[in-house]
């Protein structure tokens, strides 16, 4: 008899350091009854018993849901969404987990169900709170991180654009200044004919103008002019054109990041649109060759693709650089469609990647270059944008001495 009350005690006492314990629990923790009909059909749920942090955090007595279902009990989270979680446990029969946002208290909570016994489940909730803050806060900094280097880009890109703009606006400033000089001796020209004509209607001596204009025609050199405007006009307009590809690719290159929907982007001219705005930092080192194939268009950020190609094309023209050849390199851009992949390889006949760097080459702030030549953050926002954000993958094939090739592989 001694025995048996001393095991009773025993037992009291693990019972009350047990529940001590399972009260003091970092995590809320609730036991629930899986409630079946007649047929074995799960019809509900029903709570068994709580901790104190689940009160804690719910607000709920434990007193007024002990034995109350799901439906009974006043949540304020989405019960439809609550009760679909429970049963994606029934149907995949081992532990589920959802991330949740409790609005009563602001706190987010990593909630995990999982079967302790048969017929019952169990609810594991953790405050995330702090770490959702952080994920937050990192994501804020990696799109502050991500304008920083894109206005940088486009502080450097500025000195290119506005000489590839600047050399076509100055030949036809040169050809309109010329054409008003050629268009005032033909104005010439054309009233004295004019003043001919009218003096030989009236029946007077055209002797005179007839001379004038000869010495006209002498003097504005005619054959000249025949065959200089045309070109001068010609000239002009195709410098407005190639202004116009360097405002319209701009436009393009510059595209709202703000808006999060995706839109249909052509690759293809995504490319020639970069390249051309960024014609400035590589024509004097490199020669583009473009194999564009036939793809289909491409859901994703048209902005973030744009600054990564942008990355990737100066990447290569200071690659190619730094192996300081007195030849000109040459980066190759290829486009291809590979079943449910587009693929973009951008190649350059640069100084390859150091073996013993490879590894850390998409890193944040890691950077191959001197002091104030690079910030090593074109590769690694490179690598976020294009694998983070639009699931794709970034890999690359290199040889040094030789050159190397970035692999870009996008879900069509």
């Amino acid at each position: 008899m001694r025995k048996d009350k001393e095991m009773k005690s025993d037992v009291k006492v693990s019972e009350s350091m047990f529940r001590q314990i399972f009260d003091n629990m970092r995590q809320a923790f609730a036991l629930h009854e899986i409630i079946t009909d007649a047929g074995g059909k799960t019809i509900g749920f029903r709570l068994l018993g709580t901790n104190k942090t689940f009160e804690e955090v719910t607000g709920l007595n434990k007193s007024a849901v002990i034995d109350k279902t799901l439906d009974e009990i006043r949540i304020s989270a989405d019960r439809k969404d609550f009760v679909d979680f429970y049963e994606r446990l029934l149907l995949k029969e081992e532990m589920v987990n959802k991330r949740i946002h409790y609005e009563p208290s602001g706190k987010y909570f990593n909630i995990s169900l999982f079967f302790p016994l048969e017929g019952q489940i169990a609810l594991l909730a953790d405050d995330i709170t702090d770490l959702v803050k952080r994920e937050e806060e990192e994501k804020l900094m990696e799109k502050q991180i991500q304008h920083r280097q894109k206005m940088e880009s486009v502080g450097e890109l500025a000195a290119g654009i506005a000489h590839e703009i600047n050399t076509p606006i100055q030949y036809v400033g040169d050809n309109l200044s010329f054409l008003k000089d050629s268009f005032a001796d033909m104005m010439n020209l054309c009233r004295t004919a004019v003043k001919l004509h009218q003096s030989d209607r009236d029946g007077n001596d055209i002797r005179y103008d007839l001379a004038r204009i000869g010495e006209l025609t002498e003097a504005v050199d005619m054959e000249f002019l025949m065959e200089e405007v045309p070109q001068a006009i010609e000239q002009s307009t195709d410098g407005v054109k190639k202004v116009t590809k360097i405002v319209a690719a701009m436009r393009t290159f510059s595209h709202s990041g703000v808006a999060e929907d995706q839109t249909d982007i052509d690759i293809n001219d995504a490319i020639d649109s970069t390249l051309t705005i960024s014609r400035g930092r590589y024509k004097y080192v490199a020669e583009v060759q473009k194999d564009f194939g036939d793809i289909p268009l491409v859901a994703g950020y048209a902005s973030d693709l744009n600054q990564a190609f942008l990355n990737l094309i100066v990447n290569a023209a200071d690659a190619i650089r730094e192996k300081g050849e007195t030849k000109t390199g040459i980066i190759t851009i290829r486009t291809a469609n590979d079943q449910d992949h587009v693929v973009i390889e951008i190649s350059d006949t640069g100084t390859g990647i150091p073996e013993e760097v490879q590894p850390k080459i998409f890193d944040p702030f890691f950077t191959t270059k001197g002091i104030g030549a690079g910030t090593g953050q074109g590769l690694s926002i490179s690598y976020n944008m294009i694998v983070k954000k639009h699931n794709g993958s970034l890999t690359f094939k290199t040889e040094r001495g030789r050159g190397s090739t970035f692999i870009i592989r996008l879900p069509i």
